[in-house]
């Protein structure tokens, strides 16, 4: 079988459950974030088609695991509907198909597992949307760790473009070159972080316990999306920075990690040494990040000059990921900004000379044209970023959408 005749199942559908076919044939389906099903079977049978698979008793047990644990997650988040969307993705049962498996899991459940509360029925569809985001996350993080091991592994990308938007997939891809970046330069500069943690220990009670770079990343990984969370969803502020403001905060963040100032003026080389040294307090007091960045910064770039570019780099191409994010969130409900067309409204047609609207059927008529408004014509006005509501719902096939 070739790969172009493998096809990868959207979800597998019980030939008993009726409702579930009848969705399947009546509604399209969209190209949204869902439940991404981790299928071990053995390497010998990763080309056989599905149908055959799902007839392994391996695979029911695995499916059967998936939907009691994916059904819990919606009962604990109020989620209610008939089926749940998912893509399947068979990977061999080997030491490389398992660990792939194992750390994507781990980044997967980052969300479910942070211990985060969501208020609301609409903060729980977002928590259960990052859940599939951080899914396809690991993933793609996780194919790329172990690309020299990964020969036989089907190309994770590929079988989701089938699924995902190519707006979802970019994110993803900006993502994982950070990650990847930055489980790099903590791998190279562990030396230096266990002394940094044996320092901190002293003031905080942090003790360096991990048993492998892997650990700490999703530790700090884990810690991001909490405070994520904390600043967004559990947020209860009425304002909300500009997209300019926080490109201006993801620019100097940038340029303090790179540790070189943006101006040889007085006045702004005065304010980044007061940034400096306000993100530097902000470090004493993080967790697990802070402990890391900081020996990461203090040690010499000549040991990690590398890894650091290569960081560097990936964040400034990851800016629009990092620094606008999907929504703004006040007072626990999700905004988007939004360039809407504040004054596009109709013209009335007393202001429209007659040869620019020859047909209009209110002159014919005879109606006052002081009360009649052109519905061929509207007046061009300028666009203010206002911001919209966001609502989110389950439709018909169990996508969580935004509308």
């Amino acid at each position: 079988m070739t790969r172009e005749e493998y096809q990868y199942p959207g979800s597998w559908v019980n030939p008993n459950d009726e409702w579930q076919d009848w969705a399947e044939h009546i509604y399209q389906r969209p190209k949204s974030l869902q439940d991404l099903v981790l299928l071990l079977v053995p390497e010998e049978r990763l080309n056989t088609h599905p149908d055959y698979l799902h007839q392994r008793p391996e695979v029911q047990r695995q499916l059967a695991q998936w939907r009691q644990e994916a059904e819990r997650y919606d009962r604990r988040l109020r989620i209610q509907r008939q089926r749940i969307p998912h893509v399947e993705i068979f990977l061999p049962d080997t030491s490389t198909g398992r660990s792939l498996a194992n750390t994507a899991s781990k980044i997967g459940s980052i969300p479910i597992d942070s211990g985060v509360v969501p208020s609301g029925q609409i903060q729980c569809y977002w928590l259960r949307y990052q859940h599939y985001f951080y899914q396809a996350q690991g993933l793609f993080f996780a194919q790329s760790l172990l690309a020299n091991d990964s020969s036989h592994i089907p190309d994770i990308e590929e079988i989701l473009k089938e699924f995902f938007d190519e707006k979802n997939l970019q994110i993803l891809r900006l993502i994982k070159e950070v990650d990847l970046a930055f489980f790099e330069l903590i791998r190279m500069g562990e030396p230096e972080i266990r002394k940094q943690f044996a320092k901190h220990n002293n003031v905080h009670g942090t003790k360096y316990h991990f048993a492998s770079t892997l650990e700490l990343f999703l530790n700090i990984k884990q810690q991001a999306f909490i405070e994520d969370w904390q600043a967004g969803p559990a947020s209860k502020e009425f304002e909300y920075p500009t997209l300019k403001q926080q490109k201006e905060e993801f620019r100097i963040q940038l340029a303090l990690l790179s540790q070189e100032p943006w101006s040889a003026q007085k006045r702004q080389r005065e304010q980044y040494e007061t940034l400096a040294s306000q993100y530097r307090e902000y470090l004493s007091n993080t967790h697990w990040y802070g402990p890391t960045m900081t020996a990461l910064l203090d040690t010499s770039w000549s040991k990690l000059d590398a890894p650091w570019q290569r960081f560097l780099t990936a964040l400034k191409q990851a800016e629009a990921v990092y620094s606008g994010g999907t929504f703004l969130w006040i007072k626990g409900l999700p905004y988007i900004r939004g360039n809407q067309p504040h004054g596009e409204r109709m013209r009335p047609c007393s202001s429209i000379p007659a040869a620019d609207c020859p047909s209009c059927p209110f002159r014919h008529i005879g109606t006052d044209l002081s009360l009649s408004n052109c519905f061929k014509q509207v007046r061009k006005a300028g666009k203010t970023a206002n911001k919209m509501p966001v609502k989110g719902s389950i439709d018909a096939l169990g996508y969580i959408i935004w509308h």
